[in-house]
């Protein structure tokens, strides 16, 4: 871990949070990642969630037009629920905010009536070019605690925690 500073509501190194107390740590290696996986994700959402939410975006939606911008085609909805981990049901109202504000659209996919093929629009893809190099700034800022390798090797340990998700989707993102 390098020097740098850390999220700003993050205890420092070596430190054992709020208090005087030290917060036992679970025996189970598994658990400890789980716990830890999930403590990581909630500061980073509590970080990022305000500069979201000023832009008009919660997590789910900026995560969605992340993937429709840097998706290579169109995706059917239950790929876009998938590499979202979201349920393509839980996806429609999502893919429906985007398309009332212009940022995506969504058409009906001829060879399957059942699915639909969901897009990025001119408007999203010019709305994320301007967007995101402030996103990138604060994820730079939100992991300034690390050194890119150590940033890739968490990418590639998230990965592979992932990968059972991932395979059945027969990718990984």
């Amino acid at each position: 871990m390098t020097g740098g500073p850390q999220l700003p509501f993050a205890p420092k190194v070596g430190s054992r949070g709020r208090g005087s107390r030290a917060r036992p740590v679970p025996e189970r290696p598994s658990l400890l990642a789980v716990l830890r996986l999930y403590r990581a994700v909630a500061l980073v959402d509590r970080f990022l969630s305000p500069q979201l939410a000023g832009i008009g975006f919660n997590a789910t939606r900026w995560h969605a037009l992340t993937v429709l911008h840097h998706a290579k085609t169109a995706l059917t909805m239950s790929e876009l629920g998938d590499r979202l981990a979201v349920r393509p049901a839980n996806l429609s109202g999502v893919v429906k905010i985007l398309g009332r504000r212009g940022f995506a659209a969504r058409r009906a996919n001829v060879s399957d009536r059942r699915s639909a093929y969901v897009s990025i629009t001119p408007r999203g893809r010019t709305f994320m070019k301007r967007r995101l190099p402030a996103h990138y700034a604060a994820l730079e800022k939100t992991m300034s605690g690390l050194s890119d390798p150590e940033r890739r090797r968490l990418a590639d340990l998230l990965g592979r925690v992932a990968m059972p998700r991932n395979e059945a989707a027969g990718r990984i993102n």
